[in-house]
């Protein structure tokens, strides 16, 4: 489950917070409650510097949300 930091994170497109995250062993492919990744999140934000983070730590590509 995806904490409220690192949703937040995303959001505000902290890169080196959510960098801190993978770092400490944060799974690429934790969910929020809706069921939306960190990919996703950042994708749906603009926030391109994460996406390209996630997708370098083998993010999928190919879970649905939403």
């Amino acid at each position: 489950m995806l904490s409220s930091l690192i949703v937040r994170a995303v959001i505000d497109g902290d890169v080196a917070r959510v960098a801190v995250w993978l770092a400490a062993g944060g799974n690429v492919e934790a969910v929020n409650n809706a069921g939306i990744t960190v990919l996703m999140l950042a994708s749906d934000e603009g926030q391109m510097a994460i996406v390209d983070l996630m997708l370098k730590h083998k993010a999928s590509v190919n879970q649905q949300g939403f």
